[in-house]
């Protein structure tokens, strides 16, 4: 599991986050994705991809902004 690797706590939070600001930014080679869709990406890869603590803080930390912005 991703949780128990080698990879070091902050490289799997600058990962998780890096990921999603590239989902959700226009960076010219795709289109961006809304908020809520590329957390649920990461959600569908915890535990292979994503720390299962890291995205479950993500969400928290996002949750505010979605509602209060987006109404989600």
């Amino acid at each position: 599991r991703i949780s128990d690797s080698k990879i070091s706590l902050i490289s799997r939070i600058v990962s998780t986050i890096d990921d999603y600001c590239a989902m959700t930014e226009d960076r010219g080679y795709n289109k961006p994705l809304s908020a809520e869709a590329a957390l649920l990406d990461i959600e569908r890869q915890v535990g292979s991809r994503y720390d299962p603590k890291i995205v479950k803080a993500l969400r928290s930390l996002l949750k505010p902004l979605l509602h209060n912005v987006f109404g989600i």
